[in-house]
C-alpha cells in the first residue's frame, strides 16, 4: 500500500513543483501580491487564524529576498496608514493583528533580529563603561 501512495506521490512531483515555480513567479509580482491580500482581507471568512498562516507563509517564501519583502511591507502600511487616519481612531493602528501587513511586520522584525536574539544580545557589544 505504501508504494502505491509513493508512486503516486512521485507522478504528482512535477506538476507540484510546477505550480510551486508558477506561485513564486506570482509572489515576486508586487501588483499580484498586493492584490492578493487585499483580495483575501476583503472576504468576510478571512479569520484572525487565516490572517496569521496567511501572512507566515509569505514572510517565509520571501525570507531570501529581504529587499523585496521589506518594500511590499512598505507599500502594504502605506495603505494601513491611509485607513487608519480615515478612522475615528487612528491611534489603534498596530495594536492588534488585524491585519496580513501587521502580521508580516511581526514577522519581518523578527526576521532582522534574529543574528540578536541567537547571540542574547548586542553582536559587538558596548565596552563597560568605568
Amino acid at each position: 500500500p505504501s508504494s502505491s501512495l509513493q508512486l503516486r506521490m512521485n507522478g504528482c512531483r512535477p506538476a507540484m513543483d510546477s505550480a510551486m515555480i508558477q506561485f513564486e513567479q506570482l509572489i515576486t509580482n508586487r501588483y499580484f501580491l498586493l492584490a492578493l491580500i487585499e483580495t483575501l482581507e476583503a472576504q468576510k471568512t478571512f479569520n484572525i487564524r487565516d490572517i496569521v498562516n496567511v501572512a507566515s507563509l509569505l514572510v517565509v517564501a520571501m525570507a531570501g529576498r529581504m529587499e523585496y519583502l521589506t518594500e511590499i511591507l512598505r507599500l502594504l502600511l502605506l495603505r494601513l496608514i491611509d485607513k487608519s487616519v480615515a478612522t475615528k481612531h487612528p491611534q489603534l493602528m498596530l495594536r492588534r493583528t488585524e491585519s496580513v501587513v501587521e502580521k508580516m511586520l511581526t514577522n519581518w522584525m523578527t526576521l532582522c533580529m534574529y543574528t540578536y536574539l541567537k547571540v542574547g544580545g548586542p553582536v559587538n557589544p558596548p565596552p563597560p563603561s568605568s
